[in-house]
């Protein structure tokens, strides 16, 4: 998908709200801080494990569908990986003109808009590295566009990004990059 302008309504709403990320540190960690955790040990009872080896016959589906499948399988252990950690999520998968948010979430009195990426081994590099400078506008875009939808107002914008990288059978790493990118 190429650059998407934001209409002119849009950004003059929106804008007046949004906060350069990075103003307001993070607690627990400030900002630029990771949190790192195996997802799998520390569930809670309530919670179904995350099956992130391929079902037998896998082999079968298109690569395209085994990355999506394997993508909301990453998106379901960082909202797990979030909620467990405080953070209240408000949107998943949220869409507009400017593109879609993996995840909006509320977490230390910020709106916190995270990429997740999902790979299944850090052979390629750690999923993190894979937020180009173009998706980082992009988000920015999207921020400005659910403001101006939204009832929020004098709230700290940050941007994270969450990293998963799939072990086998029920368990995955992840890390958490706390204000991963800042707005120009």
């Amino acid at each position: 998908m190429g650059a998407v302008p934001i209409p002119p309504d849009c950004a003059a709403k929106a804008f007046p709200y949004l906060v350069a990320a990075g103003n307001v540190p993070h607690r627990p960690g400030a900002l630029g801080d990771s949190k790192e955790e195996f997802l799998g040990a520390g569930e809670g009872p309530e919670e179904e494990p995350i099956d992130w080896e391929p079902l037998p016959d896998e082999e079968d589906v298109p690569k395209g569908v085994r990355n999506k499948q394997l993508g909301a399988k990453g998106e379901e252990a960082a909202c797990r990986f979030l909620h467990r950690h405080g953070y209240v999520i408000l949107e998943r998968n949220w869409s507009c003109v400017a593109g879609e948010a993996d995840i909006i979430c509320l977490g230390d009195s910020s709106l916190v808009f995270v990429e997740v990426k999902t790979r299944r081994s850090e052979a390629k590099g750690f999923p993190s590295e894979a937020v180009s400078r173009k998706k980082r506008q992009r988000y920015e875009r999207i921020a400005l566009c659910y403001l101006k939808e939204s009832d929020l107002v004098d709230i700290d914008v940050r941007f994270d990004v969450v990293s998963v990288i799939a072990l086998g059978h029920s368990r995955a790493f992840i890390r958490h990059d706390i204000g991963a990118f800042q707005t120009p």
